[in-house]
C-alpha cells in the first residue's frame, strides 16, 4: 500500500501542469488555458473543440462585409463608366476599395487564427532547470566576493504571491494576465472576449490586428458612405442624369456606409483612446484593480506582512484603521500636485500591512477609489511610447512597417512585464492614505 504521506521531492517545476489523473484544481478539461511545449507527454489533455454555433457571429460578420460588394460594382460601373466615361476614376476608387477590403480580412485572419496570449509553461520550466545548474557550478572565491549584490524580483512561478498563480488554470499569472471565463484561460494583456471573432480574446498578440481590423473596417465604410452620398446628391440635383436603379443602389450604400461608420468608428475610437494611455478594456472598467497595486508595508508592530490571499482568517471591519499610522494627509488631494508636497506626504504616509479587498471598502472608499481609477494610469509612459510598444517598432526594416500595414503588427516584448508609470506608485501611495483616513473617520 502507497505511503499517505512522503517527503520525497518532486522534480516537477512547481508551475508545470499536472497529468490529467492527479489535477484536483482545474476549472474544466480545456489544455487550451495554458500551452505546453512538450508535445511528447502521454497524459496531456486533449484540446477542447468549439461548438459549430460559435462560428456564426463571425460568419454575418464577413458577410455584412461582402454583402455590398454587388451593389458597389453596379454603382461604379453605371456612373463612372457608363455615365461619364470616366476609367481612371472608376479604377481609382475600385482599388482603394478592394485595398481597404483585403487588409481588413487580413488582419480578421489574424484575430482568427493567432493565440491572443497564451502562457507557454514549457519556456519557464526550462529556465528554470537551466537556472539550476548554473548553480551547481563550481564559482571561485575571488569571484563570488567580487559579485554585486542582486536584488530579488518577483518570480512568476511564486504561487504563493498574490495575483501571480491562476487557481482556475493551475498556472501562472503574469502582470496584466486576466482569466477570461468565457474561454476558460488565462490570456495575456487580455483586452476583452470577442464574440465576433469565434468566440475568442482579444490580447497582447492580437491586439493590434484588433485596432488595425477597426481602422480599416471604419475607413471603408466611411469612403463608401462618401462615394455614394455623392453620386446620391446628383441624383437628387438631376435625376434624369442617373437611372433610377444606380440611384437606390447609391441610396443603400450611403446608410450602409454611415450605419457602419459611426458604428465601428465610436468603437475604434475609443479603443485608440485606450491604446494612447496604455490601458485595456479589462483594467478600465474594473476601477477597483487599483487595489492589488497598493503599496503594502510591514506595520509598527508586525513582523511580517501579509495578505488576504495568504490566509484563510476573516479580517475585521478596522484592519484598515489598525494598520495605518497617523498622517496629515489632506483627502482630494489633486494627484497632479508639485513635487515637493508629493516628496512631504511619501515620508509622511501611512503603512499597509496588507492588500484591501473590494468588500472591505466603505462608500467613501469606493468613492476615492473611482476617482483614483480615473487618473492614475499605471501602464502609461507616454503617447509615443504607447504606440511604439503597441505596434512593436523595431529595426526590421521595410519587412516590418509592410507587417505593420498588412495586419497591424505585432506587440514588443513577451507580454508578461511592461515598463510602470513613474508617477502610479506615488499617486497609489496618496490613494492608500485617503482609504485609512477614510475608514479611521468612519
Amino acid at each position: 500500500m502507497a505511503p499517505l504521506l512522503t517527503f520525497e521531492a518532486s522534480s516537477r517545476a512547481p508551475y508545470e501542469r499536472l497529468p490529467s489523473d492527479t489535477r484536483a484544481i482545474s476549472a474544466s478539461d480545456d489544455d487550451d488555458s495554458v500551452l505546453d511545449i512538450d508535445d511528447g507527454e502521454e497524459n496531456g489533455d486533449a484540446k477542447k473543440i468549439k461548438k459549430w454555433w460559435n462560428y456564426l457571429p463571425l460568419c454575418l460578420l464577413v458577410i455584412l462585409l461582402t454583402a455590398p460588394q454587388y451593389n458597389i460594382l453596379v454603382l461604379l460601373v453605371s456612373y463612372y463608366l457608363k455615365i461619364h466615361s470616366a476609367p481612371l476614376l472608376f479604377v481609382t476608387h475600385l482599388s482603394i476599395i478592394y485595398t481597404l477590403t483585403f487588409l481588413s480580412f487580413c488582419s480578421l485572419l489574424i484575430l482568427i487564427v493567432r493565440d491572443p496570449g497564451a502562457i507557454r509553461v514549457g519556456e519557464d520550466a526550462t529556465s528554470l532547470e537551466q537556472e539550476s545548474e548554473d548553480e551547481n557550478e563550481e564559482t571561485n572565491i575571488l569571484d563570488v566576493l567580487r559579485m554585486k549584490p542582486v536584488p530579488s524580483k518577483p518570480r512568476d512561478d511564486d504561487f504563493n504571491a498574490p495575483h501571480k498563480w491562476c487557481r482556475k488554470c493551475w498556472a501562472p499569472k503574469p502582470e496584466r494576465t486576466h482569466h477570461c471565463s468565457v474561454c476558460d484561460r488565462c490570456v495575456l494583456k487580455m483586452d476583452h472576449h470577442c464574440p465576433w471573432l469565434a468566440q475568442k480574446c482579444v490580447g497582447y498578440w492580437t491586439y493590434t490586428a484588433f485596432i488595425h481590423f477597426l481602422f480599416c473596417v471604419t475607413l471603408l465604410a466611411s469612403y463608401v458612405c462618401v462615394v455614394a452620398g455623392r453620386i446620391v446628391y446628383v441624383a437628387f440635383l438631376d435625376p434624369f442624369k442617373i437611372n433610377e436603379r444606380t440611384a437606390l443602389h447609391g441610396l443603400f450604400l450611403t446608410i450602409y456606409g454611415a450605419i457602419f461608420s459611426l458604428s465601428m468608428g465610436s468603437f475604434m475610437l475609443w479603443h485608440v483612446y485606450l491604446a494612447s494611455t496604455n490601458q485595456t478594456t479589462v483594467e478600465n472598467i474594473s476601477p477597483f484593480l487599483l487595489l492589488r497595486y497598493l503599496p503594502t508595508y510591514p506595520g509598527n508592530n508586525d513582523t511580517g506582512a501579509t495578505t488576504p490571499a495568504q490566509t484563510s482568517d476573516p479580517i475585521p471591519s478596522n484592519a484598515l484603521n489598525a494598520n495605518f499610522q497617523e498622517t496629515n494627509f489632506q483627502p482630494g488631494l489633486s494627484p497632479r500636485s508639485d513635487t515637493a508636497s508629493h516628496d512631504a506626504h511619501t515620508r509622511q504616509r501611512k503603512t499597509l500591512s496588507f492588500t484591501p479587498r473590494e468588500h472591505q471598502l466603505t462608500p467613501d472608499q469606493r468613492r476615492h477609489v473611482r476617482y483614483a481609477h480615473g487618473q492614475i494610469h499605471l501602464y502609461d509612459v507616454g503617447f509615443y511610447a504607447n504606440w511604439k510598444q503597441l505596434i512593436g517598432v523595431g529595426s526590421r526594416g521595410w519587412r516590418g512597417w509592410a507587417y505593420r500595414i498588412l495586419c497591424g503588427g505585432g506587440g514588443f516584448g513577451d507580454g508578461k512585464t511592461f515598463p510602470r508609470n513613474p508617477r502610479a506608485e506615488g499617486m497609489l501611495a496618496r490613494l492608500a492614505a485617503e482609504l485609512a483616513n477614510d475608514d479611521k473617520s468612519d
